[in-house]
């Protein structure tokens, strides 16, 4: 669909859109999240550089959740706005991590600390509750 230039390879998970018409993924070359549309046209950086998967949108396309360097964010669809809802540091896997959404849009789920499930209010990162703790649960085991 999409054939990059030799600067951008794909070695990490990427997403639809809720309209299934983009495709949101991390280029490695510059350490940002691009969106290209579901032809392959348009290839373009989404949010800044220093941003990582999962690149998610809510189910009605109002919001974009993402990880950054130093926490989880939610920003409006074009990228712009982006507004640190949870601390966390994705280079050393501490503090909280974006691992994934509820259906609904109402939660996200994140990693603490880089083993333990914690899920959070989507939109405030507020009403933390723990799901899975002392699992083992890696960040590397969703990752890929």
């Amino acid at each position: 669909v999409y054939s990059p230039p030799p600067s951008l390879h794909f070695d990490v998970p990427a997403y639809f859109t809720p309209n299934g018409k983009q495709i949101t993924f991390w280029n490695p070359a510059n350490d940002a999240i691009w969106i290209v549309n579901a032809d392959g046209t348009n290839a373009h950086q989404l949010i800044a550089s220093e941003s990582y998967l999962p690149a998610i949108f809510s189910p009605d396309g109002t919001a974009l959740y993402y990880n950054g360097p130093d926490g989880v964010y939610i920003a409006k669809p074009d990228g712009s706005n982006p507004v640190k809802i949870l601390a966390g540091n994705i280079t050393n896997n501490s503090g909280y991590q974006l691992v994934g959404l509820s259906p609904n849009g109402k939660s996200i789920l994140i990693l603490n600390n880089g083993s333990d499930l914690y899920s959070a209010d989507a939109i405030t990162g507020g009403n933390l509750h723990a799901v899975l703790v002392g699992s083992g649960w890696i960040y590397t085991t969703w990752w890929y």
